[in-house]
């Protein structure tokens, strides 16, 4: 394995450093990348044991998030099929540390397994990665030791995420749900619990120096999503739209909730009455959001060259929800 650097050449503090054990990346490659430069440096190498891990050295004392992921050379994160985001912090003697749980995971503690149980865990592996473990502790402090299955969840790609964990009784032929849930992974890949913003329609269109609109739509099916995305263009006064270069997919509720989940995080509620406007910009682009929530609630925002929070991360999340799901299915681009 290669070693590198990222961190500039400050020269590392003499303290303790940290190692994050990977997994093997086969044909593709492990990329680490800062949310703050110069707190800590890193290599790539393996542990003792030979398994791969990268190794993080304290530059100066602070704390950064560190995105670890991996994907085919030339690749970002985006195109990852496995992600970890960690907190890392350096105390003034250099010493390299990781809270526990790390940022971006999110747990699940199934208990004690019993004896003879057969036990199964689903989840859309699409969008997380599992790690299951056992956690030993002392439960009545005379020594004895107890145990709890625990299955931990970081992010593979933004979206939502279906999990669900059973234990099957062979001696009586039952089956038992343990948990059934759903989990978001936004767009820093930190992984929760789901929250939505259910709705029935949601409609974006962005007009720049461009012929046409940028349109994206998303239209609840009722068990599932139809997201689209294309360019509108209109002749004359005319106000027939014109689709050019669509693609749309028929989504099941994974992308429903997807598409809520994201809704949800870029707090589209907070939009409505938006009339953003900048009249020093010569030129940029323009926008109308509409939509119509699972209440009836309707909201509407427009703006020129100026946009509410987390606008840029709409539009990139609807485009990473389409572009994955197209992907998933072939490739589902009309006419």
């Amino acid at each position: 394995m290669g070693f590198f650097s990222s961190c500039g050449k400050k020269r590392p503090l003499n303290g303790k450093q940290y190692t994050f054990i990977l997994e093997d990346a086969g044909e593709k490659t492990w990329n680490v990348k800062y949310e703050t430069q110069d707190i800590v440096t890193h290599t790539l190498g393996s542990t003792e044991k030979g398994k791969p891990a990268v190794i993080f050295t304290g530059v100066n004392s602070g704390k950064t998030n560190v995105t670890i992921y991996r994907c085919e050379e030339g690749k970002t994160v985006s195109d990852a099929d496995n992600v970890y985001v960690i907190t890392l912090e350096v105390d003034r003697r250099g010493n390299v540390t990781e809270p526990t749980p790390y940022y971006g995971e999110y747990r699940i503690n199934c208990g004690n397994e019993i004896s003879g149980a057969e036990w199964d865990i689903e989840y859309t592996k699409e969008n997380v990665h599992c790690s299951e473990y056992t956690e030993h502790f002392d439960s009545e402090g005379d020594g004895m030791q107890s145990y709890n299955t625990i299955y931990a969840f970081t992010g593979r790609h933004p979206g939502a995420a279906h999990i669900l964990v059973t234990t099957f009784l062979p001696w009586c032929d039952i089956t038992n749900t343990i948990r059934d849930e759903w989990l978001y992974v936004d767009s820093k890949y930190r992984v929760s619990p789901l929250e939505m913003t259910g709705f029935q329609s949601l409609r974006l269109s962005i007009q720049d120096m461009r012929a046409g609109q940028n349109v994206y739509e998303a239209v609840n099916t009722g068990d599932g999503v139809k997201l689209s995305n294309y360019l509108a263009l209109y002749s004359g006064s005319s106000d027939k739209e014109e689709r050019r270069d669509e693609i749309a997919v028929e989504g099941d509720e994974t992308l429903y909730r997807t598409v809520a989940g994201l809704l949800n995080e870029c707090d589209v509620s907070s939009w409505d009455g938006f009339t953003g406007s900048d009249p020093d910009a010569l030129d940029g682009s323009t926008f109308i959001f509409e939509a119509t929530l699972i209440d009836g609630t309707t909201i509407y925002a427009t703006g020129s060259n100026s946009f509410p929070e987390h606008y840029n991360d709409l539009i990139s999340g609807l485009a990473l929800a389409l572009r994955s799901a197209d992907a998933n299915q072939g490739g589902t681009a009309a006419d």
